[in-house]
C-alpha cells in the first residue's frame, strides 16, 4: 500500500498465512486495501496484478505447508545427494563423462523444483517473476544435458539434430528468463514432448545392447513422461473433477527418472569393472600359457644344441 512506488510497502511479508477470526454471524464483510505499482511489467509478463484471499481450515493449512515443506526437504535432498555422488565419481575418473552430465542434468531438476515450490511461501511479485525466469533456465539445462546423457550411453557420436535442439533449447533458455507468455509455455511443452520422445529413442537404441539396463532407463523415462502429462493437463484444467490436483507433480517423475539413471550408471559402471577383471584373467592366463610355451622352447633349443654338440665330439 502507498500513495507511490516510493512509499509503497509490503505488509504479512513475514505473516503469510495469517489468521482471521470470524464472529458467529453469518454474514461477514472483508475490507482489503491494496495498490500495486508494478503493473506495467507484470501484466508483460501474463502476471495478473491483482491479489488471491484464500480462506481455509486453520490446522489443515498448517497440515498442507507441512507437507509441501517435507517433500521439498526430501526431494532435493535425495537429488542433491545423487548429483554429488556422481559429480565426485566425475572428479576421479574424467573419462565417465556420463557422471557429470547426469550431475548437470539432476541440479537442473532441484533448481527447477526449488523454483516453483517457493512460489506458496512468497508475497513479491518481483520475486516470483524471477523464480519463474529461474525455473525456465533450470528446465531447459536438465532437459538438454539429460539429452546428451541419453546419447552417451550409445558410445557413439552425436547426431547433427542434436545440435539443433542444443541451440533451440538455449533459445528458450533465454526466452523465458526475459518474458513468459502462454504461447512461450505452450512452444516450451511442444519442445520437451520432442525431447522425451528423443530420449525414448535413444533408450530403445541402448537396450538393444543392454536389455536390463533399457527396461530401468524406460521405467523412469515412464514416470517421468506420466507426471509431465498429468501436469500438464492439470494446468490447462483438463482432468476430470474426480482425480486429484497435485502441485508440482512432475518431481515424483523426475525423482523416479533421477533414480533409474544413477541405478543404470551404477550397473554399468560395475559391469565395465567386471569385464575388465575378466580380462584381466584372461590376459593373465594367456601370459603364462606364453611363458610356459617359451620356456618349452628354450629347453627344446638347448637339447637340441647339447644332441648337436654330441654328435659332432663322436665324428
Amino acid at each position: 500500500m502507498g500513495h507511490s512506488e516510493a512509499t509503497e510497502k509490503v505488509f504479512f511479508t513475514d505473516k503469510v498465512p495469517g489468521i482471521v477470526a470470524f464472529s458467529p454471524k453469518l454474514r461477514h464483510v472483508l475490507a482489503v486495501r491494496y495498490s500495486n505499482f508494478d503493473r506495467t511489467p507484470l501484466r508483460r509478463d501474463y502476471f495478473s496484478p491483482g491479489f488471491i484471499f484464500l480462506l481455509g481450515n486453520w490446522a489443515r493449512t498448517q497440515t498442507r505447508v507441512q507437507i509441501d515443506l517435507l517433500r521439498q526437504t526430501v526431494f532435493t535432498t535425495i537429488l542433491a545427494v545423487l548429483a554429488f555422488i556422481h559429480l565426485i565419481l566425475f572428479i576421479f575418473n574424467p573419462t565417465l563423462k556420463e557422471n557429470l552430465l547426469y550431475s548437470i542434468s539432476t541440479l537442473g531438476g532441484v533448481g527447477v523444483w526449488v523454483a516453483n515450490t517457493q512460489w506458496n511461501y512468497s508475497v513479491s511479485a518481483r520475486y516470483i517473476g524471477f523464480l519463474d525466469a529461474a525455473a525456465q533456465v533450470f528446465a531447459e539445462v536438465a532437459i538438454l544435458f539429460g539429452l546428451l546423457l541419453v546419447y552417451s550411453f550409445q558410445n557413439r557420436k552425436l547426431p547433427k539434430r542434436v545440435r539443433l535442439y542444443l541451440v533451440i533449447g538455449t533459445g528458450f533458455a533465454i526466452w523465458g528468463s526475459l518474458e513468459w507468455n502462454t504461447i512461450y509455455q505452450l512452444a516450451q511443452n511442444i519442445f520437451i514432448v520432442a525431447m522425451l520422445l528423443e530420449m525414448v529413442w535413444g533408450i530403445i537404441r541402448t537396450a538393444r545392447h543392454e536389455m536390463v539396463g533399457g527396461v530401468i532407463l524406460m521405467f523412469g523415462f515412464s514416470a517421468l513422461a506420466a507426471s509431465f502429462i498429468y501436469s500438464t493437463l492439470g494446468g490447462y484444467g483438463l482432468l476430470p473433477q474426480s482425480f486429484p490436483t497435485v502441485d508440482n507433480s512432475f518431481i515424483y517423475g523426475f525423482v523416479s527418472l533421477g533414480i533409474a539413471m544413477s541405478i543404470f550408471l551404477s550397473r554399468r559402471f560395475a559391469r565395465t569393472r567386471r569385464d575388465l577383471e575378466m580380462k584381466l584373467v584372461e590376459v593373465k592366463q594367456l601370459s603364462e600359457q606364453t611363458i610356459a610355451q617359451e620356456r618349452q622352447a628354450r629347453e627344446l633349443e638347448v637339447e637340441r644344441r647339447l644332441l648337436a654338440v654330441d654328435n659332432e665330439r663322436k665324428t
